[in-house]
């Protein structure tokens, strides 16, 4: 695999295999660091830590995790929620199926959005794509537990849970609630509903993710220690110095989004790395001639400025279009005779190098006389 930074985030196993797997990534080639998280202090004021991993061991029985596990107030307030789920038709929890799982998610997204895309736009909107390309997926493999909180038909909760049956355990990973909801707290009912029927379906733990706040300690809950490495190469350059084919599409993407940014230049880059590896691939191909067609007037006016003598003119538009498409070969040909005319050999080496390594076969005819 061609890459440059391995990222470990959320892990935790013994010091032995921690020590078995770092072995193999020698001090000569590699730097390891510990991923240090950002400080988190929430509007209430908790200082949340992340390097904590919480998640409730799970009995054999649910009274048993009532009377065990929780507090006075938590317990009463379990066994109430619970009570008008089951016996108040005013409340039902479902699960989704084949039939609701789109409409269910949709309901959890926009809940989700309405809590966080207003405080972290970015963020927020990626966490939501990402589940929409990987969830439909898992749901397929029956690796998803949708559970949705109804208040007279309408949803006002949705707990999006994954399933790991071979360790028999849930874990907790997306919720949404409608915050005008206060009769019935949406999220307490749902977390105790899904730990109910984790013991009933006989499994041992139900995760509940990162950081120690102060609501997780109600479900009785216990933590660990979890961290995060991030191993690099020294030179920061991917292994084999080329892109891992495997990420070629993914490349793609982001110099498109690059390139509708203005950032042309990064575009561009992006482009020429996925061609090193696939010269066949057409869709960077289509995008680096469209980087390139539009430094086209700017580069005709440098040919022009530069056969009619005025040298250090022409290197300066030269100089703007390679900003924008660093490999483009015939501004990487003039630059470097510009150079050569104004007795710049080191830097005339560097840009013939560049225009021969992008087009070793194509020759700058009709502009030799520049």
């Amino acid at each position: 695999m061609n890459w440059r930074s391995l990222q470990l985030e959320d892990f935790h196993v013994s010091p032995e295999r921690r020590d078995l797997f770092l072995r193999h990534f020698h001090a000569v080639q590699f730097v390891e660091q510990k991923i240090v998280r950002k400080p988190h202090i929430t509007e209430g004021g908790e200082d949340i830590d992340h390097d904590l991993f919480v998640h409730v061991e799970l009995p054999a029985q649910w009274e048993y995790y009532l009377t065990a596990s929780l507090g006075r107030l938590a317990r009463r307030n379990a066994r109430h929620y619970l009570r008008l789920i089951d016996e108040n038709s005013e409340y039902e929890v479902t699960v989704s199926d084949a039939r609701t799982i789109e409409q269910d998610l949709g309901t959890l997204f926009r809940f989700w959005l309405g809590r966080w895309e207003d405080k972290n736009p970015t963020y927020a909107r990626g966490v939501v794509r990402n589940c929409r390309t990987m969830l439909p997926g898992l749901y397929h493999d029956d690796r998803l537990l949708v559970l949705v909180l109804r208040q007279d038909s309408v949803p006002i909760g949705v707990h999006l849970n994954f399933i790991d049956r071979d360790k028999r355990a849930i874990h907790c990973f997306l919720v949404g609630r409608d915050p005008a909801v206060t009769k019935l707290p949406p999220g307490f009912a749902l977390h105790m509903f899904t730990m109910r029927w984790a013991i009933a379906n006989g499994f041992v733990n139900y995760d509940l993710g990162t950081g120690n706040y102060g609501y997780k300690a109600a479900f009785g809950s216990q933590t660990r220690l979890i961290e995060g490495i991030r191993i690099s190469t020294q030179n920061a350059r991917n292994l084999g110095e080329r892109l891992d084919r495997r990420i070629l599409g993914s490349v793609l993407s982001w110099s498109k989004r690059l390139h509708s940014d203005g950032q042309s230049k990064l575009a561009a880059m992006g482009c020429s790395q996925i061609l090193e590896v696939d010269h066949a691939f057409e869709k960077a191909r289509e995008l680096l001639e469209l980087i390139e067609a539009e430094t086209a007037p700017n580069l005709a006016n440098a040919i022009e400025l530069h056969r009619s003598g005025r040298v250090e003119q022409a290197a300066q538009i030269y100089a703007s279009v390679l900003a924008k498409a660093p490999r483009h070969f015939k501004a990487n040909y003039m630059m470097g005779v510009a150079c050569l005319q104004k007795r710049e050999f080191a830097a005339a080496e560097l840009y013939l190098g560049q225009a021969i390594e992008v087009a070793p076969r194509q020759r700058p005819a009709g502009d030799r006389q520049a």
